[in-house]
């Protein structure tokens, strides 16, 4: 499973009001509001322990990938930088 977030989606930041969009309709928040930020990461945190549960139900590995760096940088981190072995 491949689970790409935009990192405000992890940890809302204290910004006061913002308007949020999905092309049809409008969200107004209060991001300034410490219970909608705790509430906002809860709900992050809960949808990413689901996903992971289910990978590992089905042996499914998961990796997850944000919009904040680049795809290739974070997968090499996820799976380790390894080094050829010297050629003899």
């Amino acid at each position: 499973v491949v689970f790409v977030y935009d990192p405000m989606e992890q940890a809302l930041g204290d910004h006061g009001r913002l308007a949020f969009s999905d092309g049809d309709g409008q969200l107004e928040a209060d991001t300034s509001s410490d219970r909608l930020r705790e509430d906002f990461r809860a709900a992050f945190d809960d949808r990413v322990d689901t996903l992971r549960r289910v990978s590992r139900r089905y042996e499914v590995p998961w990796i997850p990938v944000h919009t904040g760096a680049g795809v290739a940088e974070q997968i090499r981190d996820l799976i380790g930088r390894h080094r050829a072995a010297p050629r003899r």
